[in-house]
């Protein structure tokens, strides 16, 4: 099924394509743009004139040294993404990498500065060392109106709490939508662990608890599938502003280097009806609602003109039966234009190119609309997009969106964090 021609006329404008047809976006959705970036991108890379040429970043956030001491790291990093910051052509954050744990037991954490131009150095430090203590001391600079966000690095705990674990869980929520939105994708091999904290996350809130692990995701800035990887953003413009609320709201997607464009939009869309809930239907990062009549999925991949050809859009669903976490991929487009099947949610025999290394076989787009066959109306769940690109049996994962959450024993959705001031 094609996607809506709203969507399908808002989603070209902002990836520049163009369309023959008349359709337009609704007047009141806002304009989206496609943007990549590197979120943990070194100073000295930084200052190397062929990085940005080379990788095509639109945006940096400039880290400083790796280290337990926040605060005294931020005003090398501050000068430096002032310095390179162009609003509307190249837009940079201030960051650091916070080692919360010298025994590597816990994530590491890249910290992110919203605006470079808060002077001063933040005060204090968080202690003792440690994720929540972490996100106590971002809460303190918030307070004093220095606004910063985390990103987890790598995707999840390595270890995850023992259930039940309400009060962990009751605290951690809270703190972690206010302060740690994102989580990234160091290399491909991750997904097993981003799975496993979706999941959990997924399962606690089952059982009558709050979700820890409701993150967005990003490119992490050591290595995805051997190359550096990119972070995409969906946001109104390249600027410090639009860019950090597009973190904020978890409006991302993850990839190995290439440019591909994701997008996931979800709602009670028919044709060419925009999807309830706003204009714009429910983006990646977003929750659905059991008042929400069954939704459909829109989805689109388009890919680097420089990159590998496309062959596989698929959906990934995480759900909650009978106290255990279950997950499904569904192949939901293939390169070669065919249906995937029904009821296998495979692409057909023959559908991925074949095992050539000279061919450059697959496609340069894929769409679709998308229905789950199994929707869990009263379950937890979770749904992203994941794409695979290369010529035939060479094709690997090569970009992951957000997800998108459906909340089937909640009355109403976690209330969004607002953009802080």
């Amino acid at each position: 099924m094609n996607a809506p021609r709203w969507l399908t006329a808002l989603m070209l404008a902002a990836i520049g394509g163009c369309d023959t047809g008349p359709a337009q976006a609704p007047a009141t959705a806002p304009v989206r743009s496609v943007f990549f970036g590197d979120l943990r991108l070194p100073g000295d890379q930084l200052d190397d004139p062929t990085t940005r040429r080379q990788r095509r970043l639109d945006f940096a956030a400039v880290t400083g040294p790796a280290s337990a001491r926040p605060g005294g790291t931020w005003e090398a990093a501050r000068a430096a993404a002032e310095r390179a910051y162009e609003p509307g052509a190249f837009t940079t954050f201030a960051a650091v990498d916070y080692l919360p744990d010298v025994d590597a037991k816990t994530a590491m954490r890249t910290v992110i500065l919203r605006g470079a131009e808060q002077a001063g150095t933040p005060p204090g430090e968080p202690q003792p060392r440690g994720p929540a203590a972490l996100w106590a001391w971002m809460d303190e600079l918030r307070d004093l109106g220095i606004e910063t966000l985390a990103v987890a690095q790598p995707a999840a705990e390595p270890a995850l709490p023992a259930l039940p674990a309400d009060a962990f869980v009751a605290n951690a929520a809270e703190q972690r939508a206010r302060n740690e939105p994102l989580a990234a994708m160091v290399h491909a091999e991750d997904q097993p662990a981003i799975d496993s904290a979706l999941g959990y996350g997924i399962t606690l809130e089952s059982r009558g608890g709050s979700n820890p692990f409701q993150f967005g995701l990003v490119a992490g800035g050591a290595h995805v599938n051997g190359a550096a990887g990119l972070t995409g953003v969906w946001a109104t413009a390249n600027t410090r502003e639009a860019i950090y609320a597009a973190l904020r709201r978890r409006e991302t997607f993850a990839t190995g280097g290439q440019r591909i464009a994701l997008q996931l939009v979800a709602g009670a869309a028919v044709g060419d009806e925009a999807p309830a809930g706003s204009a714009a239907g429910i983006t990646m990062g977003g929750d659905l609602l059991p008042a929400m009549q069954e939704p459909q999925f829109f989805a689109r991949a388009v890919a680097d003109p420089d990159g590998a050809p496309l062959q596989r859009l698929q959906m990934i669903k995480g759900w909650v039966a009978g106290g255990t976490t279950h997950q499904q991929v569904y192949d939901i487009a293939c390169a070669d234009g065919a249906n995937p099947d029904s009821a296998a949610g495979r692409c057909p025999d023959g559908a991925a190119a074949p095992c050539d290394p000279g061919a450059a076989a697959g496609t340069s787009r894929l769409e679709a609309t998308w229905q789950d066959p199994a929707f869990p109306t009263d379950q937890e769940a979770y749904y992203y997009l994941r794409v695979l690109a290369g010529a035939g049996c060479e094709a690997t994962p090569q970009a992951w969106s957000s997800p998108i959450w459906y909340h089937g024993g909640a009355r109403e959705a976690p209330a969004p964090e607002p953009v802080p001031r």
